[in-house]
């Protein structure tokens, strides 16, 4: 039986939310999305043991969702506290507007029934303030209940998915007249008792949807996996893939390419083109990035010992490298393989330098305003996007370069760019809603 002594300590901080329209949100030590992590012992204060804790591992084998999981620990000694992935997304959300939550587990230690379980943080009378706590737990979904939907019985050492909306669940606080064991009710039965229930966050700010292991014994050890979060609160249902991250960039050397979304592929040096392994690789300095597909996150360290920055890139290809010594800028240059032969070649030194000698029709390509290659940038960072005339540098911001027959475009739609023309040295600041082009 879980205990009022899960209470959590103030998370250390929130990450950024990711877009809220996307079916699938992948989470991982880079970019957590709104999920928080912590170990906790039996009173809820913050453990620092290494034998505990959540990590994001590949695997197990057959997890119902990428190449990963996160991995929910309890620490020696510890196994009345609690290993946790706790989401802040939710807060506000009323229990009536679920339409479907499920999640998939992997235990290979365990005190023999417990599993990792959901826990819902609750608002009853829609004050703000924490009046429960409910808890779906696998060990107890095999016993007799009207209104639920058929649960697998617990089995070691492999996936097994719970559908915790159509499962039985007790209240730390009897609603519903529930109770752990035989006293499980539907979510409805809960909803029924308390029709203004909604989730909300704890005072400390953790999160009300939590994924936990443990709160049982302090010499019993827990071990297991958790992947694909599922939940539908009425406007499609969402996924939470939890992944492990790649190795960190490092500086004048190597970049992280992350999918953020659709299909990303990669060119590194000497390597042939293909797709992104596991949405994230860290990959050398001089990788081409092909977005024309999708959108890419590409993260890099600008300063030693400086934490990652990262951008998004999109509708094009490019290049990704660093120039500037200690203080590198992150350069990414926009690939045009077809300029010449869609705007034809420059003219080359000496007599073919005259005009007389480039045809009509090649002058009229040159000036033409066809647009050969495009690149969206938005983010914040150390960031430069170079064309064959021009080289724009922003410190966050959303912008698009364009390579056209005619010279490289910059235009800014929220932020500052200083874009500098190749061609004279000139510097010219473009501000949102404004436009640069440098002439062939």
């Amino acid at each position: 039986m879980r205990t009022t002594r899960v209470a959590l300590a103030v998370a250390a901080g929130l990450i950024a939310a990711a877009p809220a329209h996307a079916a699938t949100t992948l989470v991982r030590p880079a970019s957590l999305d709104t999920w928080q992590t912590f170990l906790v012992n039996g009173a809820g204060a913050n453990l620092t043991a290494t034998d505990g804790g959540v990590s994001f591992v590949e695997g197990p084998a057959g997890q119902p969702s990428g190449a990963g999981s996160a991995r929910l620990r309890t620490a020696t000694g510890h196994g009345d506290g609690a290993a946790q992935l706790r989401s802040t997304r939710f807060a506000g959300t009323p229990l009536s507007a679920i339409t479907a939550m499920t999640y998939a587990t992997h235990t290979s230690i365990t005190n023999g029934a417990q599993l990792p379980y959901l826990r819902l943080t609750v608002d009853l009378d829609a004050n703000g303030s924490v009046d429960d706590e409910l808890f779906f737990e696998p060990v107890y979904q095999t016993l007799a209940g009207l209104g639920t939907v058929p649960q697998p019985a617990i089995a070691l050492g492999s996936w097994q998915v719970w559908n915790a909306r159509g499962g039985l669940w007790w209240s730390q606080r009897g609603l519903a007249g529930s109770s752990a064991g035989t006293g499980v009710k539907t979510l409805d039965a809960m909803i029924a008792a308390a029709p203004l229930a909604r989730i909300v966050n704890t005072p400390g700010r953790a999160g009300g949807v939590s994924l936990s292991s443990g709160v049982v014994a302090p010499d019993q050890r827990f071990d297991g996996n958790v992947d694909a979060f599922t939940i539908d609160i009425g406007a499609g249902p969402t996924t939470y893939d939890f992944e492990p991250g790649p190795a960190p960039p490092v500086r004048n050397q190597s970049a992280v390419v992350t999918a953020v979304q659709g299909t990303i592929k990669i060119t590194m040096p000497g390597k042939r083109t293909r797709k992104l392994i596991n949405r994230g690789e860290n990959v050398p300095l001089g990788t081409i990035v092909d977005a024309s597909n999708g959108r890419a996150s590409i993260a890099t360290v600008n300063a030693r010992g400086a934490k990652a920055q990262s951008s998004w890139f999109y509708d094009g290809a490019f290049s990704v490298r660093q120039r500037g010594g200690t203080r590198p800028v992150t350069e990414i240059e926009l690939r045009s393989p077809r300029f010449v032969a869609l705007c034809g070649g420059s003219a080359s030194a000496g007599a073919a330098s005259a005009s007389a000698l480039v045809s009509r029709a090649t002058r009229r390509r040159r000036r033409s305003k066809r647009v050969v290659s495009s690149l969206w940038g938005d983010g914040k960072g150390s960031f430069r996007t170079t064309g064959r005339n021009s080289a724009a540098t922003v410190r966050g911001t959303k912008w698009l370069t364009q390579e056209r027959c005619d010279g490289t475009l910059t235009r800014v739609v929220r932020g500052v760019v200083k874009v500098k023309n190749l061609r004279t040295n000139k510097v010219v600041t473009i501000t949102g809603g404004h436009s640069y082009l440098a002439p062939r």
